[in-house]
């Protein structure tokens, strides 16, 4: 099994031989996803509410897409099926 994990090391990886909530693809406002349900549901997987690295979705610059990062990027933990409000140009969800 191979978890993915960020590379500040605060969201993803492996416990009980279980993958952790990680990052969604990156996605942009016009990709018109009104709420990180929508966004993991496109995935096939579950909203996980502020549960990579305390946060439920994170905003920032390209980026956000390569690292997973969640520090010096814009974040929430807003309800998953709470609005996402944009500010930066690429967005992440927390999944599962």
């Amino acid at each position: 099994m191979t978890c993915e994990v960020s590379a500040d090391m605060l969201a993803g990886g492996c416990s009980d031989s279980q993958c952790l909530p990680y990052w969604s693809e990156c996605f942009l406002e016009s990709d018109n996803f009104a709420s990180c349900d929508a966004v993991c549901q496109a995935e096939g997987k579950t909203c996980e509410e502020a549960a990579c690295n305390g946060y439920t979705w994170i905003q920032a610059g390209i980026s956000v897409c390569t690292t997973g990062n969640s520090v010096s990027v814009l974040h929430s933990d807003v309800p998953c099926e709470g609005a996402i409000v944009w500010e930066g140009s690429f967005g992440r969800c927390c999944c599962s």
